[in-house]
């Protein structure tokens, strides 16, 4: 395929630019009310707040095992967001939005390259569409982001102008190769791939199949030190953080993998709760659909002919075993988060092999596509939010904020398995005029305490530390009434 046919054309445009439409309507359709923010997006949402209040760190959002951390990164690219949007709950979810269709014409440009012209079609449909993709785009979560720096690493790397570049320019003149485009794109993977380790923990076994690609296939001293370049420049806080306090997060995540403590399930459970996560990539939650994702890039390793994609894809498939066999626990779909764009493609690649009727083809992915996205709880509330969306959580701050009690006052929920209530504090405090409430420590000290609770339980009832350390002795001053299962109730001591 010569570099002219890789130039998209008028018609391939307008249809990409259509289906980035769709997916941007669809991924703002009543983000409000749809939007996740629980307690990991309040807490990432006060961190990036102290970062624009002049407290700058090199840590990132604790790891949901072991004892380290993931990088800070993904806090200051969301910075730009929450300051266009005034420090909102949204900005992080703008932000999700922003990488998931920036990532279409990419996913595209690699699609192509595998499969030809529909399936960069149908794989762009698929990712538009997926009821998956749509729920990452609605929460600030740090391994979202992933999905685009895995395309960016991918598209770089697999891109025939390197090659080609280093083949004619390397010997000629070193300086002048080292100004050219495809230098650019091997920096730009290393800065993404540096970038993609402070997501989450285990994509630091993908960063390593990733050296090893670059190494056996780009071979020549020069490539390789150009990538591990951008790998250190996109790796740069989390080195500086390292580099001060003695590898603290290398030593402990090398600890949780070697210690015993991480086996927690049989390896059953593991292979099943993989299979489930591979289903739902491609849309369905269930582990027969996992076993048709894995069948189908396994069919397509050993179909496809050995390019760059074929071998970064097996590289990444490598890197994707290999990260569930170290975790030894339940695998949820984030876990294998740097494997989702090429599913998406291997899928789309596959379904072509029926495609006799190409035009018929097309509307009909769209319906399934369609149909999926129907029968999923896309367009509802998360279960997470246990009835309590966004709106409401507004709607209980902006009703705190108007009756603030004159003396120490504190704030609990009994509901979303957070306590704290971690996302009504976050809204309260973009008031800072406002007597802020007691810090969550500190639930014994406060005259007065609001508690967020279901109706048809009473207070009495609530087993909570945070209402119980409150006292016994109480009287319920005000009460409101939030949606049809939720009340907000201000208590004070007698």
């Amino acid at each position: 395929m010569t570099t002219n046919t890789l130039r998209p054309k008028t018609w391939t445009i307008i249809i990409v630019g259509f289906v980035m439409f769709v997916a941007l309507i669809l991924r703002l359709y009543k983000v409000n009310e749809y939007a996740i923010f629980l307690s990991d997006q309040a807490i990432d949402s006060f961190a990036v707040k102290r970062i624009l209040e002049g407290a700058y760190t090199l840590l990132g959002p604790r790891a949901s095992v072991g004892e380290f951390f993931n990088g800070p990164i993904v806090y200051y690219l969301m910075l730009p967001f929450y300051i266009l949007f005034r420090l909102d709950p949204l900005s992080g979810t703008y932000f999700q939005i922003t990488l998931q269709i920036a990532s279409i014409p990419f996913i595209f440009n690699i699609s192509r390259r595998m499969g030809g012209q529909l399936v960069g079609y149908l794989s762009t449909i698929i990712f538009a569409l997926s009821p998956l993709l749509i729920y990452y785009s609605r929460a600030t979560f740090n391994a979202y982001p992933a999905i685009f720096f895995s395309t960016i690493i991918i598209w770089a790397l697999t891109s025939k102008s390197i090659e080609s570049s280093f083949q004619s320019q390397l010997t000629k003149n070193k300086i002048r190769c080292l100004l050219t485009f495809p230098t650019f794109l091997l920096f730009i993977a290393g800065l993404s791939t540096g970038i993609l380790v402070q997501t989450h923990y285990l994509l630091y076994i993908y960063a390593i199949f990733y050296l090893l690609y670059v190494i056996l296939f780009y071979q020549k001293p020069i490539r390789v030190a150009i990538y591990c370049a951008g790998v250190f420049f996109g790796l740069a806080p989390f080195i500086l953080f390292e580099l001060r306090h003695d590898f603290f997060n290398i030593r402990a995540i090398i600890n949780h993998v070697l210690s015993s403590s991480a086996i927690h399930i049989s390896l059953i459970k593991v292979v099943e709760s993989t299979l489930l996560a591979f289903g739902k990539i491609v849309g369905f939650p269930y582990a027969t659909a996992g076993i048709l994702a894995i069948v189908i890039t396994v069919w397509f390793l050993f179909k496809s002919q050995r390019t760059q994609t074929y071998r970064l894809l097996l590289f990444s498939f490598f890197a994707t075993i290999v990260s569930i066999l170290l975790y030894r626990d339940y695998i949820q779909t984030h876990y294998i988060i740097g494997f989702h764009i090429f599913v998406l493609i291997t899928s789309a690649c596959m379904i072509t092999l029926f495609g006799k009727y190409e035009r018929l083809l097309l509307p009909f992915i769209v319906v399934i596509c369609w149909v999926i996205l129907l029968r999923s709880n896309t367009f509802a509330i998360a279960p997470e939010h246990d009835g309590l969306s966004l709106l409401d959580q507004r709607m209980i701050a902006q009703q705190i904020v108007t009756h603030v009690p004159a003396d120490l006052w504190n704030l609990s929920q009994d509901a979303q398995q957070d306590n704290r209530a971690m996302p009504i504090r976050y809204l309260i405090s973009l008031y800072p005029q406002i007597k802020q409430p007691l810090p969550v420590e500190n639930y014994s000290a406060n005259k007065y305490l609001y508690v967020v609770y279901k109706t048809n339980k009473p207070l009495s009832k609530i087993r909570t530390w945070e209402v119980q350390s409150f006292g016994k002795s109480y009287v319920e001053i005000i009460k409101t009434k939030i949606n049809n299962t939720y009340s907000l109730s201000l208590l004070m001591k007698i």
